[in-house]
């Protein structure tokens, strides 16, 4: 409808001749900027015409100019036309954009861009265009909201309150809703803001053919008046007689609101001290300039945002920011988990610290803006960001107790702000965050506090010179064993082994990650998790949602580690990703442990052997997988022997060499205590941790007695390579 509209494209001046005012400079300001005088025309954005008409109320009610600072020129002529500078907050910092005076003129002569009603002003106009620019280079402004707009306006702080949710209810209270007026109404009063109401779909909303007629297509609510996806001003805010009321105006210049205090409404002849001190005059009343008052509750009801845009300097405020860029690779997009949620390590930080404690008076003493650059029309809603503050000044790696959570944003700008008594602390940490991506983009953080104060970006977690690394697994029913609440249900967990490189670790730092369960890592100090160590044994602390980190300081070399990774509860399934970051290269590798009825995860491997009940068998035990890498590696092995029965004699279970000469393998046990507890529990002999040498031979030694309920016996032998196993034969036997 807007193209079919379209006559051509001419200059100001050529414009002006055609309607007969040749004579007629343009010219940027006539007077001060007046909020009446600002027409939406059939191309313009209804959002921007209300900042526009909030800033002229502003400046003219508080002596101010923050319009006529935005303009500046003419710069140059370029043939026929003339450019002017307009300078608006983009990308973090006020920058001049140049626009022309080039402007969209309809088939029937007049102007398709917003305009002043003196045909001569051209501030309106330019602005918009300037705007326009920034946000695309077209006047179909996408993304665009007061808040927004606004914010390139001025570089003000933009704060938007939803009235409802994505469900269509609200989560806030009426007394949260009434609060929030009244800080907007104090705040308006005073002139430390500026107030705009939005709107979004309707549900009775239909074509008005005087919206038509007028260049617009959006519908209007044939119950309230109201038009849906519409911004409108507020360009009062009053208290007076117990009632909270709004004075907005549609930026088309008609349709008006047909609700309680309405023009027209029976309600001001009943409240006539209420119709005196807000001016209302039912014969002025009677023309629909588009201007109407609205109780606040039925804002909170009818429409679907509230934005407000605070002026720091009229606050007082001191300012300091930092710009940066945050490229999530390769730690964060590598993360199994879908977004920051459960992991902040890998996140920009900053070290915000106040010079003095905030004032003990009620208030706002903090607020952090965090806004995304903008390079191109698509990055306009294209993903939510947030900002949040921790109490402290080091870095946050897995979320605990925030101090104030910032509200995801899929606009230009997100905002957090604390009160004065919400801390007691001059230290906090700001962390910027994004919600279901892993996105590289630009940013600025302006933090405006009551007191003075700095802000310093934290150093990364990991130095480009770590070596870094991960490894996958996952729980199974069989090994899912849950917390430690049962010492040997935690014993089934999956199990990972390291050894620190001869020149020792600085640092390392372990990652364990998965989604929407509660994971803990533990870390035994021996080349086997014994049950024993349990306590002893290095913890990543509670269990929590997501991701956990256990951090490590001044290894010794050649030490041997053993990790283990569990959920909290036993019998949850789920892959899991361990990842780790070191001051120097280590390998991880999966160690084998008996305490899973059954063949563990691969690359373990798993040898089965029935066994017979009642009498002492041998089982000769040798590498069978030679490789170069391998060749001169100690094979890790584990054994369980595994009974059916009820109660007895505790199996018999020996590992030694097979040339009685040479020395016995390094071989671990459970403590006698503890070996017949969880026979008991489970039927089970154990051998929990064992090296075999390459090229030698080995004697598994094992006896299943015979006891009342005996009905069978397996045993199960995991190991890092591959053994061969012969078949069992008697001592006797073995030795013809």
């Amino acid at each position: 409808m807007q193209k079919a509209a379209l006559r051509d494209w001419c200059s100001i001046s050529q414009w002006l001749a055609r309607q007969g005012h040749a004579d007629q400079a343009p010219i940027i300001f006539e007077g001060r900027p007046d909020a009446s005088k600002i027409r939406q025309g059939r191309v313009t954005d209804c959002s921007l015409m209300s900042v526009l008409s909030v800033l002229a109320n502003y400046d003219n009610c508080c002596k101010t100019s923050t319009l006529e600072s935005i303009v500046q020129g003419p710069v140059r002529r370029i043939q026929n036309t003339v450019e002017y500078s307009c300078c608006l907050f983009v990308n973090g910092i006020f920058r001049c954009v140049l626009v022309d005076d080039l402007v969209p003129v309809s088939t029937s002569g007049k102007l398709l861009c917003a305009h002043s009603a003196s045909s001569r002003e051209l501030w309106v106009l330019l602005i918009e265009k300037a705007v326009a620019k920034i946000m695309g280079g077209s006047y179909a402004m996408r993304g665009s909201n007061p808040s927004t707009d606004a914010f390139h306006l001025t570089g003000w702080i933009p704060e938007t309150f939803p009235f409802k949710e994505e469900t269509g209810e609200s989560s806030t209270s009426q007394t949260e809703w009434m609060n929030i007026f009244d800080t907007a109404q104090q705040g308006f009063r005073d002139g430390h803001c500026v107030l705009c109401v939005g709107t979004t779909e309707l549900p009775d909303a239909t074509t008005s053919e005087l919206a038509l007629r007028s260049g617009y297509s959006e519908g209007v609510s044939s119950s309230t008046g109201l038009v849906a996806g519409h911004a409108y001003p507020v360009l009062q805010c009053r208290f007076e007689e117990g009632q909270r009321l709004l004075f907005l105006k549609n930026p088309w210049g008609h349709t008006r609101w047909k609700g309680r205090f309405g023009p027209g409404d029976l309600i001001w002849k009943s409240m006539p001290t209420l119709a005196s001190k807000l001016g209302y005059n039912s014969e002025a009343a009677a023309v629909d300039d588009g201007a109407f008052w609205i109780p606040w509750e039925d804002v909170v009801r009818y429409f679907s945002h509230f934005y407000v845009a605070w002026s720091p300097a009229a606050l007082q405020l001191h300012e300091v920011q930092a710009h940066g860029c945050w490229n999530p690779w390769p730690h964060f997009v590598q993360s199994i988990l879908p977004d920051d949620t459960d992991i902040l390590a890998f996140n920009p930080q900053f070290h915000l610290q106040l010079n003095e404690p905030l004032p003990a008076a009620e208030g706002v003493g903090l607020w952090v803006v965090l806004s995304r650059h903008i390079k191109s029309q698509a990055d306009y809603n294209s993903h939510f960001i947030s900002v949040s503050l921790y109490s402290g000044k080091s870095r946050i790696c897995c979320p605990n107790t925030v101090l104030e959570q910032g509200v995801f944003s899929n606009g230009e700008c997100a905002l957090v702000k604390l009160r004065n008594n919400s801390a007691n602390t001059q230290d906090f940490t700001v962390v910027v965050s994004q919600h279901g991506a892993k996105r590289a983009f630009n940013y600025t953080i302006q933090v405006y506090t009551q007191v003075a104060a700095t802000l310093v970006e934290l150093p990364p977690l990991v130095p480009n010179n770590y070596a870094s690394g991960s490894v996958r697994g996952e729980w199974t029913r069989r090994t899912a064993g849950g917390c430690s609440n049962s010492v040997w249900s935690f014993f089934q967990n999956p199990q990972w082994s390291f050894t620190v490189p001869p020149e020792g670790l600085q640092e390392l730092i372990f990652f364990l990650e998965c989604q929407d369960v509660s994971v803990n890592l533990r870390l035994f100090t021996d080349a086997v998790a014994r049950p024993e160590a349990l306590r002893n044994a290095t913890s990543s602390g509670a269990y929590r949602r997501g991701c956990c980190m256990l951090r490590l300081k001044d290894l010794e070399g050649l030490q041997t580690y053993v990790l283990v990774v569990s959920t909290f509860r036993p019998g949850v399934c789920g892959s899991y990703r361990l990842a780790w970051h070191a001051s120097s290269s280590i390998t991880m590798s999966p160690q084998p442990h008996p305490f899973v009825e059954g063949a563990l995860a691969h690359p373990l491997k798993s040898v089965v052997q029935k066994m017979s009940i009642g009498s002492m068998v041998e089982m000769q035990l040798r590498l069978v997988e030679q490789t170069a890498s391998t060749a001169c590696q100690a094979c890790r092995v584990s054994v369980r022997l595994q009974g059916s029965y009820d109660g007895g004699e505790l199996p018999y279970l020996e590992l030694s060499s097979a040339h009685p000469s040479r020395q016995a393998p390094y071989c671990v046990r459970l403590k006698a205590s503890d070996a017949e507890q969880y026979f008991q529990l489970t039927g089970a002999s154990v051998i929990l941790f064992a090296q075999l040498k390459p090229l030698e031979s080995y004697v598994l030694r094992a006896k299943v007695p015979r006891s009342p309920g005996a009905r069978s016996a397996k045993l199960y032998i995991n190991s890092d390579r591959l053994v061969l196993l012969d078949s069992p034969m008697s001592p006797r036997g073995r030795r013809r």
